[in-house]
């Protein structure tokens, strides 16, 4: 299957959608004479549609059936989009990493679910004070790039944003993408 994103389940007034959609889709609806109302007999000597009974009109398509559509692609794919929803293990196997970085001791562990790392958590050093911003700042890319990886983001392209950001093997994105592209499995 393809690429895949997250949408809502319905579309309603509330999250948007209605006005974004109401008025983008048009089709043709044949409209009868009001003088001769189609009637054949009456048709060739109606002046109003020249004898042709009606015309083509262009109609928005009605916010009821825009809804119909989605709903039913939303039932199409469901089976599909189910399977990133699915709720997370209590179990999980992973492995832990010692690395150093600035000279300080850091922990890594990364769990997996079906062979593709699921979690990850660091421990920051005690020389890190509360209030550092380094802390925020790693929690901040496991938190990030466990949602990637969780939403069924490939986990070479988690790598490739993660080395674009990064100063290489001195800095935590540098080496979170060093681990997470060393694949290493439990």
């Amino acid at each position: 299957m393809g690429k895949k994103i997250l949408m809502p389940v319905s579309l309603t007034a509330e999250n948007g959608a209605k006005a974004a959609l109401v008025g983008e889709y048009h089709e043709e609806q044949w409209i009868d004479c009001p003088e001769c109302h189609g009637d054949s007999d009456e048709c060739e000597k109606c002046e109003w549609c020249d004898g042709e009974g009606g015309e083509n009109v262009e109609v928005p398509v009605s916010w009821t059936t825009i809804k119909q559509i989605y709903t039913d692609c939303v039932e199409l794919f469901n089976d599909d989009i189910s399977i990133q929803m699915e709720e997370k293990p209590t179990e999980l196997p992973g492995n832990r990493f010692r690395i150093q970085l600035s000279g300080d001791d850091i922990y890594v562990f990364i769990s997996y679910n079906n062979g593709i790392p699921w979690e990850i958590f660091a421990t920051a050093p005690c020389s890190w004070l509360a209030g550092d911003q380094r802390k925020g700042y790693m929690g901040a890319i496991n938190r990030l790039a466990a949602l990637s990886l969780q939403s069924g983001t490939e986990v070479e392209k988690v790598v490739s944003q993660l080395t674009k950001s990064s100063a290489g093997d001195r800095d935590y994105s540098g080496v979170l993408a060093g681990l997470l592209g060393q694949g290493f499995m439990p």
